[in-house]
C-alpha cells in the first residue's frame, strides 16, 4: 500500500516552461523587374559573364573632364564617366537578372520564413542589383545636371532642381527595357523633365498663395481689432507690439527685405521683387528667396501668439 507522500508524488503534475516562440521574419514585397528569355536559363549567370565588358571595373575611377561649366558644378561623386552601349547593355541586364534572382528567393522565403538560407540569398542577389543600379545612376547623373542648368536660373535652384531629378532617374533605371533598342539617356530625359516642370509647377502655385496671403494678413494690421472685448487703443497697441516682435525675429537683411517688399517701417508702398534687386544688389531670384523663408519665419512666430492667430487665419 502506497503512502501519501508516494501518492501524492504520482499525482503532481510536472509544470514545464513554454518553448519559445521564434519571432517572425517579416516577407520583403515582391520585386518588379525586366524580364528577360536568358534569365530562365542554367547557365545564365555564366553567359552574362561572358558579356560584361572589361571597363565596367573602372566605372567608378576614371576621372571626367571638368572643362565645362556642368562639369565642375557635378559634386565628386557624379564624376563617373559616360557608358559605352554595351556597358549599359550589360549593367541593365545584369540589374535585372540580379533582381530576377532576388524575388525567386523571395517566393521561397514566402513558403519557408525561418529558412535563413532563402533569407541570405535573397539579401546577396538584392545587393548585387542595387550596386549594379547605383552604377548606372551615377554615370547619368549629367543629364539631370543639364536638364537642370535649362530650367533654372540661379545655383540655388539648380541644386534643388537636380534633387529633384535623381528620384525619377532611379525609377526610370528600374522600368528601362534594353531590348527595345533605345539608349536609356532618351527614356529618362523625358521623365526627370517632367518632373522638373511638375515642382515648378508647385512652387509657382505655392508661392503665389503664400504671397498673397502674408500680404493680405500685413496689411491688417493696422485696422486689426481684438475679438475679445477690450478697449480698441489697448488692440491696437497689443498688435503693434506684437508685429515689432514679429519683425524682430528676423535677420537685419531679412526684415529690409520684409519692409520694402510689403511696406512696412513706414514706407510709402510695397516694392517689387526687381526694385528690391537693384536696391541691394542681389538677383531678383535671390530676394525672392529671402522673401519666403521670412514669411515662414513670420508665420511661424505668429502661430504662437494668441493676438496674431486670427490674423494669420483670416
Amino acid at each position: 500500500m502506497n503512502s501519501p507522500s508516494v501518492t501524492a508524488v504520482k499525482n503532481k503534475t510536472a509544470v514545464r516552461a513554454p518553448r519559445p516562440v521564434a519571432p517572425q521574419r517579416l516577407i520583403p514585397p515582391p520585386l518588379a523587374y525586366v524580364d528577360h528569355p536568358l534569365f530562365a536559363r542554367k547557365k545564365a549567370e555564366a553567359q552574362l559573364e561572358q558579356l560584361k565588358p572589361l571597363t565596367i571595373d573602372s566605372l567608378s575611377a576614371s576621372p571626367v573632364s571638368q572643362a565645362t561649366t556642368a562639369g565642375a558644378l557635378l559634386p565628386a561623386f557624379a564624376r563617373s564617366r559616360l557608358l559605352a552601349p554595351d556597358e549599359e547593355n550589360y549593367l541593365f541586364l545584369w540589374m535585372n537578372f540580379c533582381r530576377y534572382q532576388a524575388e525567386a528567393a523571395r517566393k521561397k522565403l514566402a513558403k519557408t520564413p525561418s529558412s535563413d538560407a532563402y533569407f541570405a540569398q535573397y539579401n546577396l542577389w538584392l545587393n548585387k542589383s542595387i550596386t549594379a543600379r547605383n552604377q548606372i545612376v551615377q554615370a547619368n547623373l549629367r543629364l539631370v545636371v543639364a536638364l537642370a542648368r535649362k530650367c533654372c536660373g540661379s545655383i540655388e535652384q539648380l541644386a534643388e532642381l537636380v534633387s529633384e531629378g535623381v528620384m525619377p532617374l532611379i525609377r526610370s533605371v528600374e522600368l528601362f527595357d534594353i531590348s527595345l533598342g533605345n539608349r536609356f539617356s532618351t527614356y529618362a530625359t523625358w521623365a526627370v523633365r517632367n518632373q522638373m516642370h511638375r515642382h515648378f509647377k508647385k512652387v509657382q502655385t505655392w508661392n503665389e498663395h503664400t504671397t498673397a496671403y502674408i500680404h493680405e494678413a500685413l496689411e491688417q494690421f493696422e485696422d486689426f481689432r481684438s475679438p475679445v472685448e477690450t478697449q480698441p487703443g489697448e488692440s491696437q497697441e497689443a498688435c503693434q507690439r506684437e508685429l515689432t516682435s514679429l519683425l524682430e525675429t528676423l535677420s537685419e537683411r531679412e526684415r529690409a527685405v520684409i519692409a520694402a517688399r510689403f511696406g512696412l517701417d513706414g514706407q510709402p508702398r510695397g516694392q517689387s521683387l526687381s526694385e528690391i534687386s537693384g536696391r541691394i544688389g542681389l538677383s531678383k531670384e535671390r530676394v525672392r528667396q529671402i522673401v519666403l523663408k521670412a514669411l515662414d519665419k513670420l508665420k511661424l512666430y505668429a502661430e504662437q501668439k494668441p493676438v496674431l492667430v486670427e490674423l494669420f487665419q483670416a
